[in-house]
């Protein structure tokens, strides 16, 4: 039975070949304009993901302390719930860095006299605890600790490109379904001529005592076929983008800054994807086939 609505489908698509391959087409450049907005999504995540882990506080010491207590200090930071990694730095390592970051402005230092820059930790924060409350929580438990003067740390550009990636799954949702309205309405509208042209043969079907699920199958898989092909089609469309880009920004080190680059759609993603132009599909040829049947 299965078999037969299989060859019962093919048949349908040979039939109409042009108003399926134009569906096709369509649906293939409608779907690779909303995985390319996912791609782009996905890569902004990736990017906030590898920020966040690299997120640091800066805990200044006083100049007085001596090697053991700063080794105490050490061992109280490090076992610290929401500690990440811990790195001491020393007034000399300061000032060093402090030159190489100057480069060539370091000429002010010289009439500054003895090193004015504290010794330091820096410590990452793990990602589960970079919310504001967390930090705060964070800060409030350690700024106590006998030799710590000072603590740096700011949120505010990390909270800005979290706020930023929320509004992007909104634009994400309202752009999806919009694209998925679409693709529904193009499958419909090619469904809904195939019904036209075949409205005879499917009258003398009903006649013959053929039920409505009999009729629908062959429609519901030409449909699903269309929609699958469509995004299989669209995702070798974003291959190909992806690779002309990557080509294109390979001289200039990454995609937004050195160091980081534009990663394609993993394998679970672009399987969902397939399985959202089959899922249109089969929606699209379900809509147009209740008007007739």
């Amino acid at each position: 039975m299965i078999g037969c609505y299989i060859e019962e489908t093919i048949d349908n698509l040979k039939t109409n070949r042009l108003t399926a391959f134009l569906a096709i087409l369509t649906l293939s450049l409608t779907l690779v304009i909303l995985e390319i907005f996912i791609l782009l999504y996905y890569n902004l995540e990736s990017i906030t993901d590898s920020i966040r882990s690299d997120v640091k506080l800066v805990a200044f010491l006083s100049d007085d302390l001596s090697q053991k207590e700063i080794d105490m200090i050490k061992d109280v930071l490090a076992r610290e719930e929401g500690t990440a990694g811990i790195r001491y730095v020393s007034k000399e390592k300061a000032l060093e860095e402090f030159k190489m970051d100057l480069k060539d402005g370091g000429g002010i230092l010289k009439d500054v006299g003895e090193n004015p820059l504290p010794a330091s930790f820096e410590l990452k924060i793990e990602p589960n605890f970079q919310s504001d409350n967390e930090v705060m929580l964070f800060i409030e438990r350690i700024k106590g600790i006998h030799g710590i003067e000072e603590i740096s740390f700011s949120m505010d550009w990390i909270n800005n490109l979290n706020a930023f990636l929320n509004f992007l799954k909104l634009v994400g949702l309202f752009l999806g379904s919009l694209l998925g309205a679409g693709v529904i309405t193009i499958i419909s509208n090619t469904i809904k001529l195939t019904i036209y042209s075949r409205s005879e043969e499917i009258e003398i079907m009903r006649l013959m005592g053929a039920t409505n699920g009999f009729i629908k199958i062959p429609f519901l898989l030409e449909g699903a076929f269309m929609g699958t092909l469509g995004a299989g089609i669209s995702l070798s469309l974003l291959a190909g983008i992806y690779t002309l880009f990557r080509l294109n920004t390979a001289y200039t080190g990454g995609f937004l800054w050195k160091g980081v680059d534009l990663v394609f759609l993993p394998p679970s993603t672009m399987i969902y994807l397939l399985l959202l132009g089959t899922m249109l599909g089969c929606l699209g040829s379900g809509i147009s086939l209740k008007r007739f049947l």
